[in-house]
């Protein structure tokens, strides 16, 4: 999927903000290992991630349906781990202690 003059509102306004780069020879977007968006140099990333078709620059082979499963797990993973909160700063439960 060549990026370039994409139609795609939300894939051209991360370009534009440089929150998503061009993936190599411009497919795709530049991807982690775990599907995050890579960020243009010098702009600090924001926590998205991608499956699919948009990989295909990191990933030459993403089109398959089990390709793509294991790509949604891992990204999900990556999700829940970049979202997690660790149990000591969470707030005590009403009522307890």
């Amino acid at each position: 999927m060549d990026l370039r003059g994409t139609g795609g509102p939300l894939v051209r306004c991360l370009l534009e903000q440089g929150q998503a780069r061009p993936g190599p020879a411009g497919v795709g977007l530049g991807t982690g290992e775990e599907g995050r968006l890579v960020p243009a140099a010098g702009v600090r990333g924001v926590r998205l991630w991608t499956i699919g078709a948009l990989r295909r620059g990191n990933l030459l082979e993403t089109t398959a349906a089990a390709e793509i499963r294991a790509q949604a797990a891992e990204a999900a993973g990556a999700v829940r781990e970049a979202l997690a909160v660790p149990r000591a700063s969470r707030p005590a439960a009403a009522g307890s202690g």
